[in-house]
């Protein structure tokens, strides 16, 4: 980021990091990561099955998000 932001920021060692809104994305898009979820096939061969279908909003928001980041990862790869 040097050039883009001031020096004493670039270099400060105490820099404060940022953590993602993630349960207000869950919330948000919940409906369409729970379909990313569902037709998964890589969720659907590692995890418990019907996990999306079954609880997926009771699940801890980090076990949604890494299902989503999996689900995700399968379709922009074409992982089969």
């Amino acid at each position: 980021m040097e050039g883009t932001l001031p020096t004493e920021v670039v270099w400060r060692r105490w820099k404060i990091g940022f953590e993602a809104p993630t349960r207000t994305w869950l919330a948000h898009h919940d409906a369409a990561m729970r379909a990313a979820v569902a037709g998964s096939r890589l969720v659907a061969e590692y995890a418990r099955p019907g996990v999306a279908e079954q609880g997926f909003s009771r699940l801890h928001h980090s076990v949604r998000w890494r299902l989503y980041s999996a689900a995700m990862w399968e379709r922009a790869f074409g992982v089969e």
